[in-house]
């Protein structure tokens, strides 16, 4: 898994697959894992893109943060070339 920093807080994600990125950003409680559990990364990897499954802040690998002030992710996100973000949250 790797990681970079927003906001000052390190978030993880994982990168599978290669061709046109699609980050899969998960619900609360839950982590990027959730996504092989449910099948989208192999599907989005088996029709020719990279899934890249983040864990929000305070989930999974990410580092927990103990404010009220939200980190601007899809800024951030798209400084790194990366332009269409899908979520789930049941």
């Amino acid at each position: 898994m790797s990681a970079f920093s927003a906001g000052g807080v390190r978030l993880h994600y994982a990168v599978h697959g290669e061709g046109d990125p699609v980050v899969l950003l998960h619900g609360f409680t839950s982590s990027g894992s959730s996504w092989n559990t449910i099948g989208w990364v192999d599907a989005l990897v088996e029709a020719g893109f990279s899934a890249i499954a983040l864990d929000a802040r305070g989930h999974g690998e990410s580092e927990p943060v103990f404010d009220h002030h939200d980190v601007l992710l899809d800024e951030e996100v798209r400084r790194k070339g990366i332009d269409f973000l899908a979520g789930s949250s049941a």
